[in-house]
């Protein structure tokens, strides 16, 4: 939260994919919501279902992430320090993609979208992605079947099919040698708004993995900072 009395603009800030092993609440996300408490925003990171001792709940295709941070928005809204209105939001990795969804699902609640080296909004191609990282077991609470026994279910579920709806600027970063999500799954999704006639930036940088660091770190939060002030003031 920022110094002062407020009210300040609220942005949900959804972290990547953590290990429940090792999570703290902050993880993912701490860095970023500290940069944008400094420049005036309010910012609220879900732990997501599951995590930091709450409730577990179905997640299949990333649906019940998705349910948590929907709901979350109005309760945001309703913080004694959060300005009134629509909310920013910001994702990093799956969080990302997570945010991603979002934009395709509150059309009316989301006035900027930044989104951090997302896992591809094609849930075919995310799942085949899974597949190999994990050694064949992406895990079956979130994929309860693969893309071959039922496309049109994957085609059902996929964000990249709903972008025609999307409302919200949407400004994309992503490292081009980044070996968890390639850069490709960024420029699907610019490439797919570009074509609907959406607001969309790409920036991609050169050389950089999955977490910005150095120049490139700076340089991204500069450019976020930037947008969030565009689009939703101070």
């Amino acid at each position: 939260m920022p110094d002062g009395a407020g009210p300040f603009p609220v942005i949900i800030a959804n972290r990547g994919h953590i290990d429940r092993a090792i999570y703290q609440p902050g993880m993912d996300s701490r860095a970023f919501s500290d940069v944008m408490a400094r420049n005036g925003y309010l910012v609220v990171a879900p732990d997501y279902r599951g995590y930091a001792g709450g409730d577990e709940g179905p997640n299949p295709f990333y649906t019940g992430y998705y349910a948590d941070v929907i709901n979350l928005i109005p309760m945001a809204q309703r913080l004694p320090m959060a300005r009134p209105g629509k909310v920013g939001m910001w994702g990093h990795s799956r969080g990302a993609s997570i945010t991603v969804a979002a934009t395709t699902i509150l059309t009316d609640q989301i006035a900027a979208a930044v989104v951090y080296a997302p896992a591809p909004a094609d849930l075919a191609e995310d799942y085949y992605r899974r597949y190999r990282q994990s050694g064949g077991n992406p895990g079956s609470d979130t994929w309860p079947f693969p893309p071959e026994a039922n496309p049109d279910a994957y085609r059902r579920v996929s964000p990249i099919n709903y972008m025609d709806v999307v409302d919200a600027p949407v400004m994309l970063h992503h490292g081009t040698a980044d070996t968890v999500v390639d850069v490709s799954a960024s420029v699907a999704i610019a490439d797919t708004l570009r074509a609907l006639g959406k607001d969309v930036t790409l920036y991609t940088y050169e050389g950089a993995g999955h977490a910005l660091q150095g120049q490139y770190e700076q340089l991204y939060f500069q450019r976020t900072v930037d947008f969030f002030r565009q689009h939703m003031g101070e």
